[in-house]
């Protein structure tokens, strides 16, 4: 069994591996679908995070009400925001209804 869980785990890394140094190449479309056709959440988000998708990631954590990991993603991403798209914290409500004190911090280190 343990074996089984070194081998995938192998496999995992390989995909990974094969995604990011392959991005260049790869229709992000068909990536993304092949990826969820299949359940791979954690190779999903991470190639969410490749191609700067953080939307997808926001929303993912989101839906399963990981508030305090969505704040986390959020933090974590720097960008303007004049920038069209740019994930701010003034555009996510919902964060701010389930983790107040979270989402007041993300202005406070800003």
């Amino acid at each position: 069994m343990e074996m089984q869980a070194q081998y995938a785990a192998t496999l995992r890394a390989e995909f990974k591996s094969f995604l990011s140094d392959n991005l260049q190449s790869l229709n992000e479309t068909t990536t993304f679908h092949l990826i969820s056709s299949h359940g791979r959440v954690p190779e999903l988000l991470y190639y969410a995070g490749l191609v700067k998708d953080y939307e997808r990631v926001l929303t993912h954590y989101m839906q399963l009400g990981k508030w305090e990991t969505a704040l986390a993603t959020l933090r974590d991403v720097r960008c303007c925001p004049c920038v069209p798209g740019c994930l701010c914290p003034g555009t996510h409500p919902l964060l701010a209804a389930h983790s107040p004190l979270g989402y007041l911090g993300l202005f406070a280190g800003a």
